[in-house]
């Protein structure tokens, strides 16, 4: 009996919420087949099977948290053998045998589900599981636990409306941002750029791109270049507060902020500084695609040094975006419309976009930010110089 236990897909992570079961009890599964979908606290990723064999039972269902290395369900590699008594590994450490209830019968509970009992001192022994096999889940718990408080004098009354558990993603995004709020002084400065020849340049280029790349070339893609153009040429902004000493990156890795089912992920592109926007455009649509396709990796999300996060598809006109920690500031995009502009003390009605520079006033001052955002203003308005090949 070989044992499935929750992945460690990264340094940092912790714990991992089982998404979706892919096999069910009894189900045969092939090596390298994917066994379930994990939620960590920074990407969603498909777990694959080590062996071939039977999903013989799967010890945590789905929308469950364990830690890593829990065990979350068995493999049977070779059909027909009879269960094999099994030890699991406990938080502390120590082993433990599946325990028996008086009647003799095996008491499915996930880890989760057990922990959250214990804490209540609530008795197994009288739970009904709901779960896969009568297991007993973490909702059955909790369906207890607030049963008990409603028995309590220091119960509230509930507001009717839906509930939804916050996914681990937002959970630890919602912390962490929550942190630098408190943390960190966060001035954000905005201003209007006339983007007249960043659509000049995107209409002239978009032919060549598709021919060279096979992929179609976006605003994003030229605010992009315009950003790491600007970084290479203003120093402080690329950079991050270490132990009270200021660390200037050298490298840029440009975090691009993206709303997939509902949930806030920053694929990182690696070395923009080096890139042409011709390379920008293969390298972005890669990350977007896998991004969409919940097959970024580790490395994909990590490593950013500056973040954009662009609304204007949501029809935005500004906002003021929080800096994604422990970068030091971060550009948000609002929305392409046409407004009556003074060019040569003449009106003309031009295609304006509100761009809002949020920076760590510790690190950044406010002169700084304003000559950087200034010379992406510039460039964006006069992009002659951007490189293409």
């Amino acid at each position: 009996m070989v044992k499935v236990a929750m992945p460690k897909l990264g340094l940092t992570m912790k714990e991992g919420k089982i998404i979706k079961w892919h096999k069910k009890e009894g189900d045969r599964v092939e090596k390298d087949d994917i066994l379930f979908e994990v939620e960590t606290e920074k990407i969603t990723n498909d777990v694959v099977s080590t062996v071939s064999g039977i999903v013989k039972e799967i010890v945590v269902p789905e929308d469950e948290t364990v830690p890593v290395t829990e065990t979350v369900a068995y493999i049977e590699e070779k059909a027909g053998e009879g269960p094999e008594e099994e030890e699991t590994v406990n938080k502390a450490g120590e082993t433990a045998k599946e325990e028996v209830r008086r009647d003799g019968s095996q008491e499915r509970i996930s880890p989760l589900a057990r922990k959250i009992a214990e804490d209540n001192n609530i008795d197994l022994s009288a739970v009904k599981g709901t779960g896969l096999g009568g297991m007993v889940t973490k909702n059955d718990i909790l369906k207890i636990v607030e049963s008990k408080k409603g028995d309590s004098p220091e119960s509230v009354v509930q507001e009717d409306g839906d509930v939804a558990e916050m996914s681990l993603q937002r959970r630890r995004t919602a912390e962490r941002l929550s942190q630098m709020h408190r943390e960190t002084p966060h001035v954000t400065i905005t201003t209007p750029v006339d983007l007249t020849n960043t659509i000049e340049v995107r209409d002239r280029l978009k032919e060549k791109i598709a021919q060279n790349t096979g992929k179609k070339i976006t605003y994003t893609h030229i605010f992009a270049k315009a950003v790491s153009m600007a970084i290479k040429e203003i120093n402080g902004i690329n950079s991050r507060l270490v132990d009270n000493k200021i660390l200037y990156i050298q490298k840029i890795n440009l975090g691009i902020a993206v709303d997939i089912d509902d949930a806030l992920i920053v694929p990182v592109v690696k070395d923009t500084g080096e890139k042409s926007l011709t390379d920008l455009v293969e390298t972005m649509f890669d990350l977007m695609e896998r991004a969409k396709n919940k097959k970024l990796s580790l490395d994909d999300i990590t490593g950013g040094t500056f973040t954009i996060s662009n609304l204007g598809v949501y029809d935005v006109d500004f906002f003021t975006p929080l800096i994604n920690p422990p970068e030091c500031a971060i550009l948000g995009i609002g929305r392409l419309f046409k407004r009556a502009w003074v060019v040569n003390d003449a009106i003309e009605i031009r295609p304006i976009a509100t761009f809002s520079l949020t920076f760590d006033h510790r690190i950044v001052d406010g002169a700084l930010a304003a000559r950087f955002l200034g010379r992406v203003k510039q460039i964006l308005e006069t992009p002659g110089d951007i490189p293409v090949q």
